[in-house]
């Protein structure tokens, strides 16, 4: 039964302590520093939860939390701080919370891991308790995974989660920022990124293949997802049927307006290039 509001404390985290019988098994320490990484990224979004012992605190649900917190050097912790018999009423409030629209999609992550880590629950189980499907808590929950900096662009909403899984793909920390500030500037939708994403991944491929190759043989073996339309005559040709030019942006808007009469139906530029690139034929 519930006693009214829950109070919500900043609390010393050494007067904090795990739970008696944690519900998972002890995560690892490379767990630990991505979360301690993106508590510092991100903050800590979602309170942990604990219940009054004497002078101190007992953790009920965020012992991952608690432990990347201290990781990351953090002297104080948000806690809410609930009653003993208060627990499965934090169950249906963490539903509640997820059908919130005003959260972003790693808020909503943050709720369903608080629910999966606390009751133990499955993806299932879950899924019935929010009244969501169970793909759409397993994409939630998988977005925890991706690196900090792509977490906090999901969190502001500067970019969807279709963009978020493609540019989570790219390893190179400064690559990666290029292609997400053209996606952000630009509006680039899925589909061109997704077409840019897969260049750049068979040109990482062939430059792992054939290190120190001024030009690498084609990898006969990679299998393209989508064609590049040629700027010129506007047909659909595989990654290797291509050839790149290379002009500066303003070279190229020109050149796209003199084809196509202005109308700006041209697809954009791969940012991963030093200058504006247009995929042209044989």
């Amino acid at each position: 039964m519930s006693t009214g509001p829950r109070l919500v404390k900043r609390i010393p985290i050494d007067k904090i302590d795990p739970p008696p019988a944690p519900l998972r098994l002890e995560p690892s320490d490379e767990e630990i520093k991505a979360l301690a990484r993106s508590i510092k990224t991100l903050g800590l979004i979602n309170p942990i939860t604990v219940r009054e012992k004497g002078d101190r605190y007992e953790i009920i649900a965020g012992h991952r939390r608690f432990l990347a917190a201290k990781e990351a050097k953090l002297k104080e912790i948000d806690a809410t701080v609930i009653q003993e018999d208060e627990q499965f009423d934090v169950a249906l409030q963490l539903a509640e919370n997820v059908a919130r629209r005003d959260l972003s999609p790693i808020e909503e992550a943050a709720v369903l891991q608080e629910m999966k880590d606390t009751y133990k629950w499955g993806i299932k189980n879950i899924a019935k308790l929010v009244g969501k499907s169970p793909h759409w808590v397993k994409e939630r929950l998988d977005l925890l995974e991706m690196k900090p900096d792509i977490q906090l662009l999901l969190h502001t909403k500067q970019i969807s989660i279709e963009h978020a899984k493609l540019l989570d793909k790219i390893e190179d920390d400064q690559a990666r920022a290029r292609y997400t500030q053209e996606v952000i500037d630009n509006k680039i939708s899925v589909k061109t990124l997704r077409m840019w994403v897969d260049m750049y991944l068979a040109q990482e491929q062939a430059d792992e293949a054939y290190p120190g190759e001024a030009e690498p043989p084609k990898v006969d073996d990679i299998i393209y997802t989508h064609l590049i339309k040629c700027q010129i005559c506007l047909q659909g040709f595989e990654p290797p049927e291509t050839r790149t030019l290379i002009l500066c942006r303003d070279c190229y808007e020109q050149i796209m307006r003199a084809l196509h009469g202005g109308m700006g139906n041209a697809t954009h530029a791969d940012p991963g290039g030093r200058a504006g690139r247009a995929g042209v034929s044989d």
